[in-house]
């Protein structure tokens, strides 16, 4: 599980330990996350790519900067790991969707796409699945 507050969050993953053949040896791998809200069905894909991962041990562990704004004045580019949201933005359900999310995230063979519709390439391989709770 992850927990996302405005602003840049620190997050540690464990993709390297589920990457298999071929994937383990791509040159310019980028990692893509999509993740759903139970509560209101949307979801949101953004990538980040494989070179912005800081870990200092990347055989065992990922450790990537995962930002969130949340208002309209805040930077959204789902290319580079930056999202928006905003509790007011969810109707009836307010803040209770905030803590309904789950991901899923796949490595997937670069160069990372930077606009147009993202969706997933026809290579990539399920690497982690996940909660999230967003606190704004």
């Amino acid at each position: 599980m992850i927990i996302l507050t405005p602003g840049a969050n620190d997050c540690v993953f464990t993709f390297n330990e589920m990457v298999v053949s071929p994937y383990d040896s791509l040159l310019n791998p980028y990692y893509l996350w999509k993740i759903n809200n139970a509560l209101t069905g949307e979801e949101v894909l953004f990538t980040i790519p494989g070179a912005g991962d800081y870990s200092l041990n990347p055989e065992r562990y990922n450790q990537f900067t995962i930002n969130i704004a949340t208002s309209s004045a805040g930077t959204y580019d789902p290319y580079l790991g930056y999202l928006a949201f905003t509790a007011s933005g969810y109707g009836a359900y307010g803040y209770d969707s905030l803590s309904q999310w789950s991901y899923d995230a796949f490595i997937c063979e670069g160069p990372i796409p930077m606009s147009g519709t993202i969706s997933l390439p026809a290579t990539y391989s399920h690497v982690e699945s996940g909660r999230i709770i967003m606190t704004l």
